[in-house]
């Protein structure tokens, strides 16, 4: 696992449980399966996450989502005594890109528990992946201090140093579109102790939310560096998204790259012939334009969409950073851009607002 060293005697960590016994064996590594009430509605059927997170937590679910998930919305239920931060932050942002719901509770007997559900540790950081949040009943949330030195994020060697490492942490929890002040509520608590947050303060730092929180900017390992990247799904479809994210190179520090996928299917050729037949792309925003060109922009196709690799300057940059709005209109033909949007239009819109916040971060990891 690549990790990212915190520096701290005590790092935060925060509870996902519900309704503890013996036989329950939280020490065991997360497990996945499918639960169903029996209904007819949105939330009748569920993903139950029982037991505590490791390293391999993240791709597990992934690999099972993929294999019994037909859905685009699913609601998420933990019942979990923690385990490993770093991996939880991961398992938080795979949930998030899939749009999924979260909530605490323990499954039992096909029907979801509806009161005595306790919150512990790095559980609490992948229920904050959930667009929309909820507690049912009595259930609850605590936080305590976590005794450790490093967080785990993937493979590889250390990331950064222990500032870098709580800004990470930091940067993922308003990512989520909680409040950051939650990280010094759980850090406050005596070494030992467990704090268990109160419904209406779980409400005000935005723990708990009744609607869909929007699109956010936020931190993701690439390779051995970090990026900022931007999920939004499409107003026509549920199921198809635009995705914008940014990084540096670590041989070229000065250099930005800014990748725009969207999903959508064409062959290599299909993005072979867009190169050939580009005249690059433009930035605006409000009125103002600046033409990209072709050499600077270059489409390719993978599994999962349509990419746009898209090579700037540092200080170019930032002048898009100091935008409400990063608008990207490819240029393409109605006819290409059919291959994209399907009403062929070639004009995308991203939001900077977040991007600014954790965008420091990004640039002090670059990628190799």
């Amino acid at each position: 696992m690549k990790t990212i060293k915190i520096g701290l005697l005590f790092m935060v960590s925060l509870l996902c449980l519900g309704g503890v016994s013996a036989a329950d064996d939280l020490d065991k590594p997360m497990h996945f399966f499918m639960a169903y009430s029996g209904g007819n509605c949105e939330h009748c059927v569920w993903i139950a996450a029982e037991g505590k997170i490791t390293g391999q937590t993240p791709d597990q679910f992934e690999a099972f989502v993929k294999a019994n998930v037909t859905s685009a919305s699913m609601n998420v239920s933990f019942h979990s005594g923690g385990g490993n931060l770093g991996a939880a932050m991961q398992l938080g942002q795979i949930i998030r890109h899939l749009g999924y719901t979260t909530m605490v509770g323990k499954t039992i007997g096909g029907k979801n528990a509806q009161s005595n559900s306790e919150g512990i540790c790095a559980c609490a950081y992948a229920f904050l992946g959930g667009v929309s949040r909820t507690i049912p009943g009595n259930g609850k949330i605590g936080v305590h201090q976590f005794s450790g030195s490093s967080v785990e994020m993937g493979s590889g060697d250390s990331l950064s140093d222990g500032q870098q490492g709580v800004a990470i942490l930091s940067a993922y929890v308003a990512a989520m579109g909680a409040d950051v002040k939650l990280v010094s509520v759980a850090s406050a608590v005596k070494p030992g102790d467990i704090y268990w947050i109160p419904r209406d303060q779980l409400e005000a730092l935005r723990v708990l939310n009744d609607k869909p929180v929007a699109a956010v900017w936020q931190i993701e390992p690439l390779r051995d560096g970090l990026r900022a990247i931007l999920v939004q799904h499409l107003e026509y479809s549920d199921n198809r998204y635009e995705r914008l994210s940014a990084f540096c190179l670590a041989q070229s520090p000065n250099t930005i790259i800014m990748t725009m996928e969207v999903d959508a299917h064409i062959t290599q050729q299909q993005a072979d012939e867009i190169n050939q037949d580009s005249n690059g792309l433009t930035f605006w925003n409000k009125g103002a334009h600046q033409k990209w060109p072709p050499d600077a922009v270059k489409y390719r196709a993978t599994p999962t969409g349509v990419v746009i690799d898209i090579v700037m300057s540092r200080k170019w940059f930032e002048v898009l950073l100091s935008t409400e709005t990063i608008g990207i209109y490819t240029g393409m033909s109605h006819a290409i851009a059919g291959y994209i949007k399907s009403d062929g239009n070639s004009q995308f819109d991203f939001p900077t607002v977040g991007l600014r916040e954790i965008i420091p971060v990004t640039l002090k990891n670059c990628v190799s």
